[in-house]
Order: C-alpha cells, then structure tokens, then sequence
C-alpha cells in the first residue's frame, strides 16, 4: 500500500448500510486487501444484496489503469452487489473514472443528497 493509500469500511447490519471511505493512491495490493476486507465485512449483514452503500471519494484520486480494472471487476461481482450505491466526489476526473467503471451509482457532490437517494425507496 502506498503511504496515503487508506479504506475504511464499516457497517451497519440492522439499517443494511455499508459506508466505505476511500483516500490516496492505491497500488494493486492495495485493492487486494480492500477486496479481501470487504468481503469479511459484508458477512455481518443479515444477507448480502440488500444493503445501501455509500462511497466517500472525496480524498480518492484518478487511479492507475490496473487499480481501476480492479474496480471495475468488484463492480460487476453480483457476489458482493448493493441493491443501490452512491458516490460522493468533486473531482472531475475521478468522477468520470466513476462513471466508466461502475455506470449505474449515483453521482453526488454532498452527502445529504447521496443518503437521501440512497434511501429515496425505503419509506
């Protein structure tokens, strides 16, 4: 992992909520043990499929070609898919990256706005 690389993750089994917070430069080990972390993580949940999760970009930068295809794979695994997830970033270019790798989150600049369409179905 390089030096400013960091994930946390953490969950909330009864809401059915995972909140991830992504910062640095990561390298391919990095996303390894992201990967590895969040599907021990997602055990907690009553059942894998169901739960919310929300992204938090705002200290991520654009990554390296063989750091994003890691992403793009964990956005495709139905193993580990969210019923809805939201991204929050400002930078233009990481938001494009976003927008490549994982086409149907919800984009938001605001973490307000982001919670609210993440649980816009829920009521």
């Amino acid at each position: 992992m390089t030096p400013d690389a960091f994930f946390r993750i953490d969950v909330n089994p009864a809401r059915e909520f995972v909140e991830i917070a992504l910062s640095g430069l990561w390298s391919t080990d990095t996303i390894r043990r992201f990967e590895t972390d969040l599907r021990r993580r997602l055990l907690d949940l009553p059942a894998i499929g169901r739960q919310r999760t929300l992204f938090d970009l705002t200290g991520f930068i654009v990554q390296v070609k063989e750091v994003a295809a890691g992403f793009e794979r964990l956005a495709a695994d139905r193993g580990i898919a969210s019923r809805r997830i939201a991204v929050i970033g400002a930078a233009p270019l990481l938001r494009m990256q976003t927008r490549r790798v994982a086409p149907d989150y919800g984009l938001f600049t605001d973490r307000a706005a982001a919670m609210e369409w993440l649980f816009a179905d829920a009521a």
